[in-house]
């Protein structure tokens, strides 16, 4: 198996065991749980069995999008009851790191263009991670740039598996904490806040897209952050002038994530600690 194949295995075995354990989640949702683990570990297996033909390997080289999604909505399916303490907690540090220049203020006083921008970086962070990945993909240049291969080059190409280990990895340690550590976006517990009254059409659409897509939970830390910054870290490693954009875009991303209300701080700052911390683990393989 490849590595980030590897990663998916290990990460929806976890599940699959956490599902089993978890006394406080009802019995048909663990069967639930269980079963769609089982399932996309099934799926990984078939995956990593493909014939090598190249057609095959085009999409062992894509799947790991396919493991990502999964992996987001699987640990939703657990819903267990917030953590007040927890969300209490990660507001005081959001009190006291705008104590002086709260968020709202910065809603209600930015220029529209300004948070339409914001949100709309927001809203990119679906798009950011496969359109990274096809641009190294089709570039020239790009696997040459990333050296040789993890663990061995007869895993697969040194530029899939360096960004897909590093996404699946960011991503899934943020994920998989979402059983353990659950807790409600700011943006529900507050209400309405000052930058839902500026009538911002990306921001009614980015509520749109989070009321059929999202899992309804925040984790923490953010996998938006951890996401958009891995991957633009790996991009600015293989073409720098690609990844220097694609990091001003994951910072717009991370700040978008608190001045929205989608992510406290706190979830913002750690998901970008892990990014870094993921993408140094990859440089040394």
């Amino acid at each position: 198996m490849r590595p980030p194949e590897w990663v998916s295995a290990v990460y929806f075995a976890y599940l699959l065991v956490a599902a089993g354990s978890m006394g406080l989640v009802p019995i048909r949702r663990r069967v639930r749980i269980m079963a769609a683990s089982a399932a996309s570990l099934a799926g990984v297996g078939m995956l990593a069995s493909l014939p090598c033909l190249a057609t095959a390997q085009v999409v062992r080289d894509w799947a790991p999008g396919v493991f990502l999604l999964a992996g987001y909505w699987v640990p939703g399916l657990f819903s267990v009851a917030p953590n007040a303490r927890l969300e209490r907690w990660l507001s005081r540090i959001d009190a006291r790191l705008f104590a002086l220049e709260p968020v709202a203020a910065v809603g209600a006083r930015a220029p529209r263009l300004i948070l339409e921008v914001l949100e709309l970086s927001y809203l990119s962070c679906y798009a950011l991670v496969p359109g990274i990945f096809a641009m190294l993909y089709w570039h020239p240049s790009a696997d040459a740039a990333l050296g040789t291969p993890l663990w061995h080059p007869s895993a697969g190409a040194a530029l899939e598996n360096r960004f897909w280990t590093g996404v699946l990895l960011s991503e899934f340690m943020c994920y998989g904490l979402l059983p353990w550590l659950p807790s409600r976006p700011p943006r529900t517990l507050e209400g309405a806040s000052a930058i839902d009254r500026r009538g911002l059409f990306t921001r009614r659409l980015n509520l749109w897209v989070l009321g059929h897509v999202s899992v309804q939970a925040n984790t923490f830390p953010s996998g938006h952050v951890a996401g958009s910054l891995i991957a633009a870290l790996i991009a600015w490693q293989a073409l720098p002038i690609v990844g220097a954009a694609a990091l001003f875009l994951a910072l717009l991303i991370s700040v978008a994530t608190v001045v929205g209300r989608y992510h406290y701080a706190a979830d913002a700052v750690l998901g970008g600690l892990v990014a870094l911390a993921v993408f140094a683990l990859v440089l040394m393989f």
